[in-house]
């Protein structure tokens, strides 16, 4: 992967209806995102010592939601294959999303511009801060590539509020990732299960010292036989 490409992205809006599954107990809490910068995530370096962007991970539909949330466990695939966790207790949250730019790694062509590829998306990144000398295994350790992906993209384009890349629990479905920093969260307010909240729009004052990313399209049946996607912001 060469994070540094990440300029040459073509950015798209995009809008359309995401999902997250939250225990019960945090409905009041379940698209805040102040933790998220000091908590190490696929897409995101962040450490106490070493705080980052607001990053929301969102599933394309509710059963990947649960999937990410580690409330149905297996595979979707395998007939008899999904196993639910014995004990939790989650909501499925429908959230609606305007966005002005997003960029789209789910597409075989605009991953190949920062050469990475959906094997590297959905990879090992855990193990980059759990290896040591103290494990069998001492390396690779640091920064995994797609927490370098996550920060560059944050760091060198201010218009981008978001991208859309494979999920690992499912890899025929995808994750959207919300850097939440750029956004405007006054009128974000899910509702419970399937019932649309209102849109989260551009904030455009936000982010504004980092230098715009290109605006472009792609070829949307360049997605392949891919149906479902995963999208952050």
């Amino acid at each position: 992967m060469n994070a540094g490409k990440v300029t040459g992205l073509a950015a798209v809006p995009h809008s359309g209806t995401w999902y997250r599954a939250v225990n019960s107990r945090f409905i009041s809490t379940a698209v805040s995102t102040a933790h998220s910068k000091t908590i190490a995530s696929q897409f995101s370096p962040a450490s106490p010592a070493n705080p980052g962007f607001e990053i929301l991970y969102l599933a394309e539909n509710h059963l990947l939601a649960m999937f990410e949330a580690q409330a149905l466990f297996g595979s979707p695939l395998t007939p008899g294959g999904v196993v639910p966790h014995p004990t939790a207790s989650l909501v499925t949250l429908a959230i609606q999303v305007q966005l002005s730019l997003i960029v789209d790694l789910s597409v075989p062509a605009q991953a190949t511009l920062v050469d990475t590829n959906a094997q590297e998306l959905t990879g090992d990144w855990r193990g980059y801060q759990q290896r040591g000398s103290a494990t069998s295994v001492a390396g690779p350790t640091g920064k995994a590539p797609t927490q370098e992906l996550g920060d560059q993209l944050f760091a060198l384009c201010p218009t981008i509020q978001g991208f859309l890349s494979l999920s690992a629990a499912s890899l025929l479905q995808d994750l959207g990732y919300l850097y939440t920093t750029s956004l405007d969260r006054s009128r974000l307010r899910p509702l419970q299960h399937h019932r649309p909240v209102r849109p989260i729009p551009a904030n455009s004052d936000s982010l504004d010292t980092r230098q715009p990313c290109g605006i472009g399209h792609f070829d949307e049946n360049a997605r392949g036989q891919i149906p479902q996607k995963r999208i952050s912001i």
